[in-house]
C-alpha cells in the first residue's frame, strides 16, 4: 500500500532485478577477461535465474545459457551433491 492505494510492485521489482542483474554479469565478465577465461556454459540456478536469463544471452552471445526447469531445485541439488562427493571422497567410497 502507498498513501492508502494497492500498488503492484512487481513490474518494479522486475526492472531493477534485470538493471541489477546486467551490471553485476558485465562486471563478472569483465574479471573473466583479466583472467583470461572463456565460457562455454552459462548455468543459471537459484531464485533469481529468470532475472539473468536475458542479459546473460546478450552478454555472452558465443555461450549456451542454460536455465532448468527448476532453478531453485537445480542449485540446491548441485549443493547436496557436492556434499555428497566431498563425504565420499574423504570416506574413501
Amino acid at each position: 500500500m502507498v498513501f492508502g492505494k494497492r500498488v503492484a510492485i512487481a513490474p518494479y521489482l522486475e526492472r531493477v532485478g534485470e538493471k541489477t542483474a546486467r551490471e553485476a554479469l558485465v562486471a563478472m565478465r569483465a574479471s573473466m577477461r583479466e583472467d583470461g577465461m572463456g565460457v562455454d556454459n552459462v548455468i543459471l540456478t537459484g531464485g533469481g535465474a529468470k532475472t539473468f536469463e536475458n542479459a546473460a544471452r546478450e552478454l555472452f552471445l558465443k555461450s549456451r545459457v542454460i536455465v532448468p526447469q527448476d532453478p531453485v531445485g537445480a542449485n540446491a541439488h548441485g549443493f547436496w551433491l557436492c556434499g555428497r562427493n566431498s563425504l565420499e571422497s574423504h570416506h574413501g567410497r
